[in-house]
């Protein structure tokens, strides 16, 4: 059974038991760093502070909303949950080694927080690259025109969907071609042609909102000696205030041309 397939309950009680076993981790790790005497493991006080520590934690990251997020769409915003969760779960440990009187060095939750956020942090990574590696594989290549805001737009949105994934942009700003945008290449109209040999490629996709007609006739005009469809794709501006024929389509048309 594929598991980025299964339920959401199952996903977040996976990601749960995980985070635990990164905190189980994070602060015998803490310990071992700061110790480095292997016989706090045998040490009956140390296995009650993380008993305690670890479900106590776990609350934290529930009202967080750590275990909302959908790990294929998180964003900035999501780490400094991360961030949060990790100082609450190393507040709690201060506290317990403070009731349980264990004496654990001062130092030991500041190298536990650090652990939890790296690890923790890292592990939302790792998943969303195995997410959007997996999901990429089945997708159908496009070629974006125009490295601009309504081309990153764009991507943006192609990269979230399940039909298509940007391969390279087109540009005919020379400050942007050799770039890499959202690990997308930035070719020029020349480069293209050696580009297309021995790629499928789905479609170019010209998101060129500004351009006047006879701009965006002379662009298509020169991709026709290309042998792939040209498609038009209207800027997200322009649907939001309504400019297009049929906004509604046109939106359907940028997440999914």
């Amino acid at each position: 059974m594929n598991i980025f397939e299964s339920s959401r309950t199952i996903k977040r009680l996976i990601t749960l038991s995980v985070d635990s076993f990164i905190l189980l981790f994070a602060f015998w790790g803490a310990i071992l760093l700061r110790l480095e005497d292997v016989n706090a493991f045998v040490q009956p006080a140390n296995w009650i502070i993380i008993a305690t520590v670890i479900p106590f934690s776990i609350m934290a990251f529930v009202k967080l909303g750590l275990y909302r997020a959908v790990l294929r769409y998180i964003s900035t915003s999501v780490f400094w949950s991360v961030i949060a969760a990790s100082a609450i779960s190393s507040i709690i440990l201060v506290v317990s080694n403070y009731f349980f009187a264990t004496h654990l060095p001062k130092t030991v939750p500041i190298i536990y927080f650090a652990l939890t956020i790296t690890l923790i942090g890292s592990s939302r990574l790792v998943v969303r690259a195995l997410v959007s590696s997996t999901a990429k594989e089945s997708k159908r290549p496009v070629i974006i025109y125009g490295a601009g805001s309504a081309g990153l737009q764009l991507a943006v949105g192609l990269n979230n969907g399940l039909e298509y994934t940007p391969v390279a942009f087109v540009d005919d700003d020379s400050q942007k071609q050799g770039a890499i945008i959202q690990g997308v290449p930035v070719l020029s109209l020349l480069e293209l042609d050696e580009f297309l040999k021995g790629r499928r490629v789905d479609k170019i996709l010209l998101a060129l909102p500004s351009l006047s007609r006879a701009e965006r006739k002379v662009i298509l005009n020169e991709l026709e000696r290309f042998a792939v469809k040209v498609q038009t794709i209207p800027g997200i501006k322009d649907v939001i205030e309504g400019k297009t024929a049929s906004p509604i389509k046109a939106l359907m048309l940028i997440l999914n041309p």
